[in-house]
């Protein structure tokens, strides 16, 4: 789901022990219930481990929008849900932006889906009976793996404002068109998602210079009229 130099790993909370954590990070979730505290710890460490990888040894604590910190250098983004932690890291001198969202699979409410959705949206999710919890998910994953990504700019943006479609040239693939200010100024990025095993996952990349090429995106975020 993503190119070669982004780095992804995925554990069972279950499987976590927060016992490993930096003193740093364990003070982050010091004061949340057991469940709370195993999901976290499974993102970090994760990270932990990706960042051995490319010879890093840092904590990875929070800033104060609540988004990971990672080291210097380093571009990443963690989710988790109750049964999978995930999480890809890339190197800032490939990587503008990444987003990526697991979630376990449940039927999601219809208000839910109503103030996260636009009305074409809704249209693709109805028109297959059979696959509408599965896509109401996939859209909630794609919009929050596009938002992680684009975090640096993406703080005024409302669910409406990102409008997901199915790749017509890839089975995996999803477009999302970003509305910035107007109908005329939409950014349009690319991204890859799955359902498997009872989960549903998305991830966007955004490539730096001749990383572009791999991701399908460019960092710079060329605007498109439309």
């Amino acid at each position: 789901m993503v190119p070669a130099w982004v780095q992804v790993g995925e554990l069972n909370p279950a499987n976590a022990d927060p016992s490993l954590l930096w003193p740093e990070e364990r003070d982050l979730v010091a004061k949340a219930v057991r469940s709370r505290r195993l999901e976290f710890a499974a993102g970090r460490l994760v990270a932990h481990r990706l960042l051995k990888g490319l010879r890093i040894r840092a904590a990875v604590g929070c800033k104060g929008d609540g988004c990971p910190d990672w080291p210097a250098g380093i571009v990443g983004s963690i989710s988790h849900c109750a049964t999978l932690a995930a999480v890809a890291i890339a190197r800032e001198q490939d990587c503008a932006g990444l987003g990526i969202d697991v979630e376990c699979y449940h039927a999601m409410s219809p208000g839910v889906i109503e103030l996260i959705s636009t009305a074409p949206e809704r249209r693709w999710i109805a028109s297959d009976r059979a696959l509408q919890e599965e896509r109401a998910l996939r859209l909630f994953c794609a919009k929050e793996a596009v938002f992680k990504a684009i975090s640096a700019w993406a703080s005024r943006l409302a669910p409406q404002h990102i409008e997901i479609a199915p790749s017509a040239v890839d089975a995996d693939g999803f477009i999302a068109s970003v509305r910035v200010s107007s109908q005329s100024d939409t950014r349009l990025l690319r991204g890859r998602w799955r359902a498997a095993e009872r989960h549903v996952a998305a991830v966007v990349v955004l490539g730096r210079g001749k990383a572009a090429n791999d991701s399908g995106n460019d960092g710079g975020l060329s605007v498109h009229s439309r």
